[in-house]
């Protein structure tokens, strides 16, 4: 995180939210609340419905990257006979939970679930959470994902929401009889009118970035993306991102960058490298660059829930989100970035084990560099793994594309 982000109000109040979502995990158990594990794309407010304490094991891989243990935990992962060429986020996990090493865990480990909930929009965290209920012995819900093609009709795109609003069904009949509670859809209204307040913040947040010169930096962004993820639907995400909104604007107000003599504004493509967050922020700053959007945190930046249609609402969150598209509608979305945000160049993140992001990557970009002109660099690396990347190779790569950015401008 850049230095100035460091002194807005709403650094503590993260600070004291997430502290505050652990120790409510932790005692859970303790006060009797039955625990789900979650995907991050997946109908959570039902679960909130049925008084579930929520778990994300794909953010707390995160937690791991970024403190430095994943890797530890890949490897015992992969001592259980895990190949190396799965997901990090899954090895993570897997390792954590298998090795039973609670000692160097974040926050002490996970609590044991109840029950598990995923969509399959990506096969390895299926058969990631397929190994989590076979080894706790719990029921594991998967809702199928549907994906959009580039050339569906609107007849086709109405009929996906259909399939899957079935399933969300199918989802609230299975929970009443597991725990013996009876649906309250008057609650769910109420859940997603807050996750939509929430999504609506965290869009507006992410917009602060068009402001030239921009108060934030997509790593910012990636710090800040917990409360979204972990705790969507929640009062208390609400006023940290109106606190977050705030801090912004009075720092686009006052002109205040987050990079302090911002010459270059550029994209990041794929899940951030969670391990070298602070040094990757530190290598553009040194060249003036400020990567002020990436995709990744547009994930959750829902902008259609209608708590009146809380199914419906739910269902197209899980269709219609960014990456869940074809190559063209990815690049249509990536293309406006980089008008809307005024960019200069593409950084594209090609993850070593994350198969669904990296999906069609290259011929993303290039398409995108076609349609605007912006150059791209691509640099190798891992979301958890720091086996696999090396700083100097990406050092030397960013050099060199910095040096493209500054010929052009000044040719230009």
């Amino acid at each position: 995180m850049t230095v100035q982000a460091l002194t807005m109000k709403s650094r503590d109040m993260l600070r004291d939210l997430i502290a505050t979502y652990w120790q409510q995990v932790k005692e859970a158990p303790l006060q009797g609340r039955r625990v789900a594990w979650c995907s991050g794309i997946s109908p959570i407010d039902l679960l909130k419905v049925m008084d579930f304490t929520l778990v994300f094991p794909e953010n707390y891989a995160a937690t791991c990257g970024a403190r430095k243990v994943a890797t530890m935990f890949c490897e015992r992962a992969e001592s259980f006979g895990y190949s190396p060429d799965i997901c990090s986020y899954a090895r993570n996990g897997l390792g954590s939970v298998l090795s039973g090493d609670v000692e160097h865990c974040p926050v002490g480990g996970l609590p044991r679930p109840d029950l598990l909930l995923i969509n399959s929009y990506c096969a390895p965290i299926t058969k990631w959470f397929e190994e989590l209920s076979r080894f706790f012995k719990v029921p594991l819900i998967i809702v199928e994902q549907p994906f959009r093609h580039d050339n569906l009709n609107p007849q086709e795109n109405k009929e996906l929401v259909r399939q899957a609003m079935q399933q969300l069904r199918d989802i609230v009949t299975f929970l009443e009889e597991f725990t013996g509670k009876r649906f309250d859809y008057d609650r769910l209204q109420e859940s997603v009118a807050v996750s939509s307040q929430c999504s609506l913040l965290w869009n507006e947040v992410l917009e602060m970035g068009k402001h030239i010169p921009a108060p934030f930096t997509c790593f910012d962004y990636f710090n800040s993306l917990f409360p979204i993820m972990c705790l969507r639907g929640e009062p208390a995400t609400v006023t940290y991102y109106q606190q977050l909104k705030s801090d912004l604007a009075e720092r686009v107000a006052r002109k205040i960058g987050a990079i302090p003599q911002e010459k270059y504004r550029l994209y990041w493509d794929n899940i951030p490298i969670w391990f070298k967050l602070r040094e990757l922020s530190q290598k553009f700053a040194s060249y003036n660059a400020n990567l002020v959007t990436g995709v990744y945190p547009y994930t959750w930046a829902l902008t259609d829930l209608d708590p009146k249609q809380p199914l419906e609402s739910i269902t197209r969150s899980m269709i219609y989100f960014v990456t869940n598209a074809g190559i063209r509608g990815r690049a249509d979305f990536i293309t406006k970035l980089v008008q809307d945000y005024s960019l200069d160049g593409l950084v594209a993140q090609s993850s070593r084990s994350c198969r669904l992001m990296n999906m069609g990557q290259y011929d993303i970009m290039n398409l995108v560099t076609q349609r605007t002109g912006c150059p791209a660099v691509f640099i190798e690396g891992d979301m958890c793994d720091e086996r696999v990347y090396s700083e100097s190779e990406v050092d030397s790569k960013i050099d060199a594309f910095m040096e493209l950015l500054a010929q052009r401008s000044r040719a230009s």
